[in-house]
């Protein structure tokens, strides 16, 4: 009956090791801004995914105050989008909301430490307003703009630095081409000459913003069906040719979808 009563014990002692181990943090770590520990007064949201087998992750997270434990990852390499709907008066992942994407590991039998740089998502009104669903990311059903292009934003925080860069890229199959206008400016405001477009080819506006040295502010585009960090237009020629042009491109974009 002793022999018994000391197996169990020693059975129950090793259920609540592993359960104790199980739930020791595997990352522990914090959200920043502009270098700064960043505490809001929403709740951040994590996901996760792992970047071997692409698959989503689930895990265990508890933030206070800016900083975080997560529990239930085994060793791997790992991707986390961490988003803060901080204004509520629109849908997540609008301007004045924040987010990130941090890249890290979890090994065996160690504590990985992890700092998060958080930027804001940049309210852009010009050549949209992205504080507004944005139409299609297709290049037969996207914006077709005139040049010079007016390209204006709303302040991410103050004395801040603005990057940004307009780059080609070919509709079907979708490949990136080179950049055509990019530049840094503290002012509000920006306009860009551009040439016409290609046959299957469109423009991408990426923008983002920094501060002593740090990232913080993003661009976030939200359409009915899709999200994504540029925003994507046409410019074409003007004219009855032109016409013509755009109609025989648009057959070929519906012909080439199917």
């Amino acid at each position: 009956m002793v022999q018994r009563l000391i197996a169990f014990i020693l059975v129950m002692a090793c259920l609540n090791g592993g359960a104790a181990r199980a739930a020791t943090p595997s990352v522990t770590g914090r959200l920043l801004f502009d270098g700064q520990l960043f505490s809001a007064p929403v709740q951040p949201s994590f996901w996760f995914r792992n970047e071997i087998t692409n698959q989503v992750a689930s895990a265990q997270v508890e933030v206070v105050d800016g900083r975080f434990t997560i529990s239930g990852l085994p060793p791997g390499n790992y991707g986390v989008s961490v988003t803060i709907d901080l204004n509520q008066a629109n849908a997540p992942g609008m301007p004045g909301d924040f987010s990130a994407w941090k890249h890290f590991s979890v090994n065996q039998g160690m504590v990985t430490n992890l700092d998060i740089p958080m930027t804001k998502l940049i309210h852009l009104t010009s050549p949209v307003d992205n504080a507004n669903l944005v139409k299609g990311r297709d290049c037969d059903g996207m914006n077709i703009l005139k040049s010079p292009v007016k390209v204006a934003w709303e302040p991410v925080v103050e004395h801040a630095t603005y990057d940004y860069a307009i780059i080609t890229a070919d509709c079907m199959p979708f490949k990136y081409g080179g950049v055509v206008a990019s530049g840094t400016t503290n002012d509000l405001s920006e306009l860009i000459n551009l040439p016409p477009n290609k046959w299957n080819q469109m423009y991408l506006l990426k923008l983002g913003a920094r501060r002593n040295g740090h990232y913080v502010g993003s661009l976030q585009i939200n359409g009915a069906t899709f999200y994504g960090w540029d925003y994507r237009f046409r410019i074409k020629k003007q004219g009855w040719f032109s016409g013509l042009s755009d109609d025989l491109e648009s057959l070929w974009f519906r012909f080439h979808s199917k």
